[in-house]
């Protein structure tokens, strides 16, 4: 976590706990990372071959199914000024961290727990990651999904 930057961020808290069945025995420490900011989450998982993708546009076709937007570079329209791109504003899917939503009172923390060691032999560790995400549509957040949305992964 501390690659991209001078500083070391420390965890916000660290959890040790004992383990009796299963592959691994013994005692371990779990640590865990408590992010409030979307750029912050962009600094740590960003590299420079692929950037971090907290939002995404969709396009609903024709049929009604939806598909990811991709921009070709093509789509721009000339206006006074120059060319402008054009974006669609139909759906939208985004990382939520901070304070996304207007009626929020508590900043959604993207979570990151890490776990090493939980096979010593092969120092294999175990990462477990926590995020929620929330839906657009037509430029307004979807309140009913905002507060529900929740995603988690390994």
């Amino acid at each position: 976590m501390s690659l991209g930057s001078k500083k070391k961020r420390l965890p916000n808290s660290t959890t040790d706990f004992v383990t009796k069945n299963g592959v691994s025995m013994g005692t371990f420490s779990k640590y865990t990372w408590l992010i409030s900011s979307i750029q912050q989450v962009k600094q740590i998982f960003s590299t420079p071959e692929v950037s971090l993708e907290v939002a995404r546009n969709f396009v609903e076709t024709q049929d009604g199914t939806i598909e990811p937007f991709v921009f070709s570079g093509r789509e721009t329209t000339v206006t006074g000024r120059g060319q402008q791109e054009i974006r669609p504003h139909g759906l939208g899917t985004f990382l939520k961290v901070g304070v996304p939503c207007n009626d929020q009172k508590h900043p959604t923390p993207f979570v990151i727990d890490w776990l090493p060691n939980i096979l010593p032999r092969s120092q294999m560790g175990e990462l477990r990651i926590q995020f929620e995400f929330g839906h657009q549509r037509y430029g307004h957040v979807e309140q009913e999904l905002c507060a529900e949305s929740r995603a988690s992964g390994l």
